[in-house]
């Protein structure tokens, strides 16, 4: 539940995925998203964190299984 979360050297307290990923958006200007899938999955918590990511405005870049991206904003 950490998914490597280091900040100024230190391990964070672990929290539920869906609190962490947030987290994770809210303490950045950038988002690399890389789901596991071609098509958007609704119980996916890579494209939750993209979503949420979209709603707050964050740059955002998706990279595809296929190895093909998208520059989002």
């Amino acid at each position: 539940m950490r998914a490597g979360a280091w900040k100024k050297g230190k391990i964070l307290q672990e929290k539920e995925y869906l609190v962490r990923n947030h987290n994770i958006v809210d303490s950045t200007d950038m988002l690399i998203g890389c789901p596991k899938e071609m098509q958007e999955q609704l119980r996916s918590g890579t494209l939750a964190t993209i979503r949420y990511a979209k709603k707050k405005n964050k740059k955002i870049i998706i990279i595809f299984p296929n190895g093909t991206y998208d520059i989002g904003d």
